[in-house]
């Protein structure tokens, strides 16, 4: 699979002084990309959170004393 088959967007943006900030313009053109990442990052996030849910009812140790031994030496 090469570059030329994923569609990239191309952002723009101008500043506006009436609310002294940057402002994107075009901005539909990406929304279903934006949405597919969400998605995705949505689905990963739920996944990691239900796997340490899961670990933390086998092991009564918890959550943070595990991710505190992952921590320190």
């Amino acid at each position: 699979m090469n570059l030329h088959s994923y569609k990239l967007h191309k952002l723009s943006g101008t500043y506006s002084p009436i609310i002294d900030a940057c402002v994107t313009l075009n901005t539909r053109r990406g929304l279903v990309s934006t949405l597919g990442v969400l998605t995705v990052d949505v689905v990963l996030l739920s996944a990691l959170l239900i796997g340490l849910l899961r670990y933390s009812y086998k092991n009564p140790v918890g959550i943070w004393k595990l991710l505190y031994q992952q921590v320190t030496p």
